[in-house]
């Protein structure tokens, strides 16, 4: 599922140039395809990494695994990422607050790999084995989609979801009043 999320995240980003229109049936009927063969190859090469199917891969050669699930996914992510900062910086002429939480979505990102991977037994221990690194993971990653979520709210202009209608709205008051909270 992490594949499918990075390469969904890579597909949004490649859209944002343009290449193809963002919400066309075409883009959305590949996207869920390619999706699909990104989940169906990672969950083919788990199985087979438990099942001990070859030579070359099984339980205890785990390299290929290794690959797909540490290797593979942050480079999608860095070219997300990338990608992004590309049109903050070309596409959107600079725009400071869309750079502002996409880095701040990168920080509490690699902060929440860096408590799960890094220091989880640390946490575990220090915490008496009440809480640990995956707490801290969590609570980092939905940092990390509330700023992602900021991101795509700076960055789309015309999709607002607090959009009001400013028309007046007939026995609702008068042009006069609905211009001055307008």
């Amino acid at each position: 599922m992490y594949a499918t999320t990075s390469w969904a995240l890579l597909y949004s980003g490649i859209c944002g140039f343009g290449i193809w229109e963002d919400g066309s049936r075409k883009s959305i009927f590949s996207l869920s395809i390619s999706s699909f063969a990104i989940f169906m190859i990672n969950y083919v090469v788990a199985i087979l990494t438990f099942r001990g199917a070859g030579s070359f891969i099984g339980p205890s050669k785990t390299t290929i695994l290794f690959v797909f699930t540490f290797i593979l996914n942050p480079i999608l992510i860095l070219f997300w990422f990338c990608s992004q900062m590309v049109i903050c910086f070309v596409m959107l002429v600079v725009n400071r607050w869309a750079i502002g939480s996409l880095l701040l979505t990168a920080m509490f990102f690699i902060a929440s790999q860096f408590m799960l991977y890094g220091v989880s037994e640390r946490i575990c221990e220090g915490l008496n084995h009440y809480a640990d690194g995956l707490l801290f993971c969590t609570l980092g990653f939905m940092f990390c989609l509330m700023m992602l979520y900021k991101y795509w709210e700076i960055i789309t202009f015309d999709d607002d979801e607090y959009y009001r209608n400013t028309q007046v709205v007939p026995g609702m008051g008068s042009e006069k009043e609905t211009s001055e909270y307008c």
